[in-house]
């Protein structure tokens, strides 16, 4: 194979021709014909030379072989024109013309020999296929006759040959060509083609999988293939590959596909036929059946502030979290389903933690109600705990979905969800007794009364409902009637103007009397002279220290600025204002601003029952009580089951057909149950009976008859009684059980509840479930209605005793505190709600070294019911488990958790881990390595006692401390980016480089159709090709450290770069070429490549990869744009 000084055949013609140049033409020989004229012979000869040359370039595959004879033939005319220019030409230049005629043989020698080198090359190569002795010896005859046709080329065109001989020599070149070709047509004759199917990593493009194919075809001549068609058995849309092959025939040809699998990929089957152009019975074909880990699909990521919303379920527990912020994606979210194993009495739905990897706008948390639940009886709330707070499990604003049974909750950030039952929450984590005297040191009553206004708004725009004005009217009732009878309370109403209805008074019926008539009003406005009008009537006519006001709001229409402004001038009159936001789409926020200023309370209230029980907190006078709602189904033997809520009616013939659906009652605990009945006539029978039992037998309960109220078991004998009992309005009951004794009380609407009217505890204490009963005795029907239980709220305002409790130790924990059935009130699923089992004598229970008080923080409150002094207390935070020393039993002690710690050595760099590993690669024994820990920094670590994973990584605490020496409170100990579930070495910084895939590449070559053309003035030769083109790629990055800049490279120099963000981003490059110098340079080969840095840089070539777009072997390389577009690589 001949060298020659340019790249290929096709530059070594084109610098031959372009020597023309150097040619004094206009001086050279000329000849007279007969008429006289001169012809300019040299000239003529130059333009036969570019002619001849123009014609054999069209004829090349690319570069270097030639796809037809003409090719050698034009090369011929061109050696016979360049023999006339040497005679034409002066003696010091027929050099130059032989050079230019060596130069162009060179070329079409080279083109002959590679066509013959490949004959030979697919001969060995194929030499187990031929199918019989006589077809090897055709293909080996047809080599031998190419052979001896390059020797004769070799013979004719020898040292001392000139231009004529050379043409002569090219008849031989063409011969051998020919041969050649022949050759490889034996071969073909005796073989098959080959394809090969292949898939490449999976990518997300618009919401749907695409799965990259790459197809190779192997066959003796590989670039006779341009396209291959592509089918999908299965859900799928693909288009052809573009084949693209080198010149030789011993090179393959390849190209990929990308087949769009959907948002919900299944396995498909994909099918490549190709068939050559030359032959449409020579074909391939080649199936790949592809298979997606969605785990491993590359994401295709939003920018970081393109707006997302996504919405992520979690299976195993059924919650749902809708999520709204820039640059969000589904994978960001995880949700984990930490329901414990144990059932709790107050939870009504699984508990899961969830977390976001990006920061968010809004988000939607959605919980299912446990099956058996009544979403509309139980009073439930989504709670919430945050590790990272001092707060306990929290209730958020909840809308609860009866039908769907669903709970759902706007949140601000991510931590642990769940529902709960508010009442039964409570219940789990209060507890009360009654003091002995020993508990008490010191008892001193001081019941600290209040003056209490009443704001309420009126306001109802045009066709909206009055429900928030109806909630008011309830609520505030219900507070009222619940103020002690020395308490003084008023009234304003507001809506547009603001109206002081009553001042402040004892008489709490008339307060009552002015909520019942307040009236709906189109007018908006008014909320801070409401605010004013009740600041006004607490200064000028209260008469006791404690001055509350209590503003029941929507919070529309209201001036922030403005109300601030009273709510200052209140907290300087030393007036505290509490708000109450009515209804769902109240404005909570503005209100809490309100009330935050004087120190008050405030909460939203959509309904009666969601009255905050620490209402009007505070020294002297302790919230509001009510044990217990109970929303219970009734039924009579003779009707249907109904649920009385409201003013409904229902009617027994005898107390044994009106039984209340079973509810069981613990017998140590105090219960209340509270309505209101109204009679429609009077009876001649045992009276109304309200009744504790079992079954259909009353084994307790309290007549009401016209002479009285008076308890009855059901083996007293019935008295005769003439005249039953009639109300004829409201009446208000309260029926309880407290600590084995039965309470009764009764009274009618707008008076102040009075002392319990009957108790009685003369009889066994039952020992089963019972159930609540109501009836009209036994001799006749008559009908009672009821205000069922679950409408009507019952609040008392209790006092505050003024006692000191006895504290042996002096912790600040009384010992009746201690004594109490005290509980967890945060902690994951197996620590929440765990007992408290606190020893009044130690100060450190556990005996871990932990003061009880240093971790703990208990509420209590003492106070005085029916004569007798209570303690009610409540653990508001507890930092670990006082009387446990594991309080999660992960095997980590609470101590080394919360206050001794642990070391950890890691590195904070790149640089720190290279030198690491580098002394570790060095040192061929280990007294080699030194002291190692030197190249480490190292810090004290903690954990959450309350947790088993402290920073919510997948990681245990104990796995991180004992196992990979990591920070538990931490996701990524080295700070690099990488979460040390994912690092190979979470204590070395990242050493590790981007994942690069590219999705696109292309060559756009405007003149890739064109022919080439030399031009020639017979002066200068110049070659006409437009080679401005454009280079561009696409590609996919990856990077858990997070990604840098990102460039596109042509040969080593960097044409263009982007600067890329977070851990997944895609990006676009590209750079155009001009117009070359020469027409040579146009079919350099090259080379183009992504290169991707992480965020830190690279170091020693770590921390940057490089991806092969495009690889050229010239402009005729790249058949069509078709051809190039089709290029995949992966890194």
């Amino acid at each position: 194979m001949p060298e020659l000084e340019a790249n290929t055949s096709i530059e070594t013609a084109v610098d031959a021709v372009e020597r023309l140049e150097e040619l004094d033409l206009e001086t050279a020989a000329n000849e007279t014909d007969e008429t006289g004229e001169t012809d300019d012979l040299a000239t003529a000869a130059a333009d036969e030379i570019v002619t001849a040359v123009n014609t054999s370039l069209q004829a090349y595959r690319h570069l270097e072989y030639v796809e037809s004879r003409e090719a050698f033939e034009r090369y011929a005319d061109a050696q016979r024109a360049l023999a006339d220019l040497a005679e034409a030409v002066d003696e010091d230049e027929e050099a130059i013309v032989d050079e230019i005629s060596q130069d162009l043989y060179a070329a079409s020698d080279r083109s002959a020999r590679h066509t013959v080198v490949d004959a030979q090359a697919v001969v060995a190569a194929n030499d187990d296929e031929f199918r019989n002795r006589g077809q090897r010896q055709a293909a080996e005859s047809a080599l031998g006759n190419a052979i001896d046709a390059l020797e004769r080329a070799d013979d004719t065109a020898g040292a001392d040959a000139e231009p004529t001989d050379r043409a002569n020599a090219l008849t031989h070149l063409e011969n051998a060509w020919k041969h050649g070709e022949k050759t490889l047509d034996t071969v073909e004759k005796n073989t098959e083609p080959t394809l090969s199917l292949s898939q490449n990593r999976a990518f997300e493009r618009n919401d749907s999988v695409v799965v990259p194919v790459q197809a190779i075809l192997e066959d003796v001549r590989p670039y006779a293939y341009d396209e291959a068609d592509v089918t999908v058995d299965g859900n799928g849309t693909v288009d052809e590959i573009s084949l693209i092959a080198g010149e030789s025939a011993t090179s393959t040809a390849s190209g990929t596909t990308f087949v769009d699998l959907g948002s919900e990929p299944e396995n498909v089957t994909v099918t490549v036929t190709a068939t050559a152009e030359h032959d449409d019975e020579r074909t391939a074909e080649a199936t790949q059946e592809l298979h997606v880990d969605l785990d491993d699909v590359i994401l295709d990521r939003p920018d970081l502030d393109e707006y997302q919303e996504v919405d992520v379920t979690n299976d195993s527990s059924g919650v749902s979290v809708d999520v709204g912020g820039d640059g969000l994606h589904e994978s960001d979210i995880s949700i984990r389903d930490e329901t414990p194993a144990e059932d709790d009495g107050y939870r009504a739905g699984p508990m899961v933690r969830i977390e976001s990897q990006q920061e968010f706008d809004e988000a939607t948390v959605e919980i299912p109600i446990d099956e058996g639940t009544d979403p509309e009886a139980d009073n439930l709330s989504v709670f919430t705990w945050d590790p990272k707070t001092d707060d306990p499990w929290t209730p958020v604003d909840t809308k609860i979905d009866a039908d769907e049974g669903v709970a759902t909750a706007e949140v601000e950030g991510f931590s642990y969800f769940s529902v709960f039952s508010v009442d039964g929450w409570n219940d789990a984590t209060t507890d009360s007794a009654v003091l002995d005297e020993e508990d008490i040191v010191e008892k001193a009553d001081d019941f600290a009364l209040a003056d209490v206004m009443f704001v309420v708004e009126e306001t109802v725009t045009e066709n909206a409902s009055e429900a928030p004005l109806d909630v008011s009217r309830e609520a505030a009732d219900a507070l009222v009637e619940g103020l002690a009878s020395q308490d003084r309370s008023g009234l304003v109403g507001y809506g547009g103007d603001a109206t002081l209805e009553t001042g402040l008074r004892t008489d709490h019926g008339v307060v009552r009397d002015e909520i019942d008539d307040l009236e709906a009003t189109p007018e908006a406005g008014g909320f801070e002279a409401g605010l004013e009008t009740g600041i006004a009537e607490l200064e000028e006519n209260g008469l006791y220290d404690d001055r509350e006001l209590i503003a029941l709001s929507t919070g529309e229409a209201v001036n922030e600025s403005a109300a601030v402004e009273v709510a200052e001038s209140a907290a300087d009159a030393d007036v505290t204002i509490n708000t109450l936001a009515v209804g769902d789409d109240s404005d909570v926020e503005t209100l809490e601003r309100v009330a935050a200023e004087t120190g008050g309370d405030a909460a939203r209230v959509t309904d009666p029952s969601d009255l905050p029980r620490d209402l009007l907190g505070g020294e002297g006078q302790d919230d509001w009580t009510n044990e217990s709602h109970w929303d219970l189904s009734s039924g009579c033997s003779f009707q249907d089951d109904t649920v009385l809520e409201g003013e409904e009616s229902l009617y027994c013939s005898n107390v044994e057909t009106a039984i209340y659906e079973p509810t069981t009652i613990d017998t140590d605990g105090e219960y209340t149950v509270a309505g209101a009945y109204i009679t429609s006539s009077e009876s001649t029978g045992a009276g109304i009976r309200w009744g504790i039992g079992s079954g259909n037998d009353v084994d307790l309960g309290v007549r009401i008859t016209d002479t009285g109220v008076e308890w009855r078991h059901t083996d007293d004998p019935d008295p005769e009684i003439e005249t039953g009992v009639s109300r004829e309005s409201w009446v208000r009951f309260e029926i309880a059980w407290d600590d084995g004794e039965m309470k009764y009380r009764e009274w009618e609407s707008g008076d102040t509840r009075p002392d319990w009217q009957a108790t009685t505890t003369a009889f066994d204490r039952l020992e089963k479930p019972f159930t609540i009963s109501t009836g009209t005795g036994a001799c006749c029907g008559r009908t009672i209605d009821f205000d069922g239980f679950s409408e009507d709220v019952v609040l008392e305002r209790v006092g505050e005793a003024n006692v000191t409790l006895r504290d042996s130790n002096d912790d600040g924990i009384p010992d009746a505190v201690a004594d109490l059935n005290l509980t967890m009130p945060a902690g994951s699923g197996d620590v929440t709600g765990q007992p408290i089992d606190l020893d009044p004598i130690a100060t450190d229970t556990s005996g871990d070294g932990i003061l009880d008080n240093e971790t703990l923080d208990v509420d209590y409150r003492v106070f005085e019911d029916d004569g007798e002094c209570h303690v009610e207390a409540q653990v508001t935070n507890a930092e670990h488990n006082p009387s446990k020393v594991d309080t999660t039993g992960d095997g980590l002690i609470d101590r080394e958790q919360l206050e001794d710690g642990w070391e950890i050595g890691y590195t904070d760099s790149r640089e720190g881990s290279l030198e690491v590993l580098g002394e570790l690669e060095d040192a061929e024994h280990l007294d080699d390595l030194g002291d190692v820990d030197d190249l480490f920094e190292t810090k004290r670590t903690y954990a959450n006692p309350l947790l088993n994973d402290t920073s919510g990584d997948g990681l245990s605490d104990r796995e991180e401390v004992e196992e990979l020496g990591t920070d538990p409170e931490s996701t990524d100990t080295t700070g690099d980016g990488v979460p040390d579930a994912d690092a190979d070495d979470p204590t070395l910084f990242d050493i590790s480089s981007p994942e690069v895939t590219v999705t696109y590449a292309h060559f756009d070559d405007p003149s890739v159709d064109g022919s080439v053309s030399i031009g020639w003035d017979g002066v200068d030769v110049d070659a006409e090709l437009d080679t401005t083109g454009t280079y561009e790629a696409q590609f996919l990055a990856e990077d858990q450290a997070g990604l840098g800049e990102a460039r596109i490279v042509q040969d080593g120099s960097v044409k263009d770069t982007l600067s890329l963000s977070g851990t997944h981003d895609s990006g676009h490059l590209e750079f155009e070429t001009g117009t070359l110098s020469t027409f040579a340079d146009l079919f350099e080969g090259t080379a183009v490549t992504v290169q991707v840095d992480d965020r830190h840089g690279p170091i020693e070539e770590v921390g940057t990869t490089e991806a092969e777009a495009i690889e050229v072997g010239g402009i005729f390389h790249q058949v069509s744009q078709e051809l190039r577009a089709a290029g995949y690589t992966s890194a």
